[in-house]
């Protein structure tokens, strides 16, 4: 009943409704519609932290025009009640608290990062890049991560300022994405 629930704010806020055409289809639907010269995408199973949107445009704003985004570390929790954090998951050791990720593609291409929750990407960056594949249900935010870090060096904020969360049944991750179970760390 999300039609109904969204009518109850009338004017106060903007509703794109379209087919169901996949993940892909519906972020670039909203890249479309937004006016913003960063964007940023969170699913409705997560959160984000308190600063996550200040902190990821002042990365982007110190790093200059040619990096294309920046990336934050998240908390996994996992609806067994394990958790762990994605640069854990990733083997990525920031040395700093922020600074310029100089070798993204290299990373991405030997193993997992958890990208469209914890990053925020420039416009000029997504259309350059293409935007989401919409031939892809799955795995459509990776290949974009692949796209934006091809001879790039991207943004990153080693604080966890995401929460990704398997909470609910209709999920992805619930489905057969993102199964693999760890312990949880505190």
């Amino acid at each position: 009943n999300t039609q109904e629930i969204l009518k109850q704010y009338g004017g106060r806020i903007h509703v794109i409704y379209q087919k169901n055409s996949g993940p892909a289809a519906a972020r670039n639907r909203g890249i479309r519609e937004s006016r913003g010269e960063i964007i940023s995408f969170l699913d409705s199973d997560d959160l984000w932290l308190p600063t996550f949107v200040e902190r990821q445009v002042s990365v982007l704003q110190r790093a200059g025009l040619d990096v294309p985004c920046s990336i934050s570390n998240s908390w996994f929790r996992y609806a067994t009640g394990a958790g762990t954090t994605s640069f854990q998951i990733s083997d990525l050791h920031a040395a700093s608290d922020e600074g310029i990720w100089l070798d993204p593609a290299e990373v991405l291409l030997n193993r997992f990062v958890l990208f469209s929750q914890t990053i925020a990407v420039r416009r000029k960056a997504l259309m350059e890049a293409g935007l989401f594949d919409e031939t892809l249900w799955y795995l459509e935010d990776y290949d974009l991560a692949l796209k934006l870090s091809v001879g790039k060096t991207w943004g990153f904020i080693r604080e966890p300022l995401v929460v990704w969360r398997q909470s609910t049944t209709d999920s992805l991750s619930q489905k057969g994405m993102n199964t693999r179970r760890v312990e949880l760390v505190k």
